[in-house]
């Protein structure tokens, strides 16, 4: 019986990378655990705190370059060669857009940052996804820090505005990005 809903699919007691159906991506197992429990985003600004299930900082703010997930949740995770990856941040703002193509990912390692141009797409009022795709080029370090968001204060004026909402994140293998479910482990847990 395989199971997706929200949660991990699972064939036969065992979690599946993809689903397809009718020749679509469906469903990408979400390589990021801890996901789907508090977590905190910031640096250089106020950290947001955990409210609703949401990592929500109040606006306005006067700058906010990078915005990143603050230990002890930072997600790191061992990437390898030549494997393409899809990271994908679910947000919520009211700030005025200026220019969404400004948005970039950072694939941060302890050689520094990678940014990576990411596709904002609307979602509905005041919702959003931001996604990039990178084929990891393999390098010194493959220990890498995701979520890492840049240009955020190219693409929104967030000196307008009440609020910045960060949901769900996710991190999966290929170039498509899949609604959003917990990773295995933790749905399994």
């Amino acid at each position: 019986m395989s199971i997706i809903n929200g949660k991990a699919c699972v064939v036969d007691g065992k979690p599946v990378d993809k689903v397809f159906s009718n020749g679509e991506q469906v469903y990408g197992k979400n390589l990021a655990s801890g996901t789907n429990q508090e977590y905190v985003m910031g640096y250089g600004i106020p950290n947001t705190v955990w409210q609703d299930g949401y990592a929500y900082l109040k606006l306005p703010l006067n700058t906010a370059g990078e915005i990143l997930p603050q230990d002890p949740h930072s997600f790191w995770y061992m990437l390898t060669k030549g494997t393409t990856y899809t990271q994908t941040i679910w947000f919520e703002t009211d700030a005025t857009v200026k220019d969404l193509s400004e948005a970039q990912i950072t694939w941060h390692t302890g050689a520094g940052h990678d940014y990576q141009p990411a596709r904002v797409q609307k979602l509905g009022q005041n919702s959003y996804k931001l996604v990039s795709t990178y084929t990891w080029p393999g390098k010194t370090y493959n220990n890498v820090r995701l979520f890492d968001i840049g240009g955020s204060s190219s693409a929104f004026d967030l000196s307008t505005g009440t609020y910045l909402k960060f949901g769900k994140l996710k991190l999966e293998k290929g170039s498509v990005a899949t609604p959003w479910t917990p990773a295995p482990e933790d749905a399994l847990n």
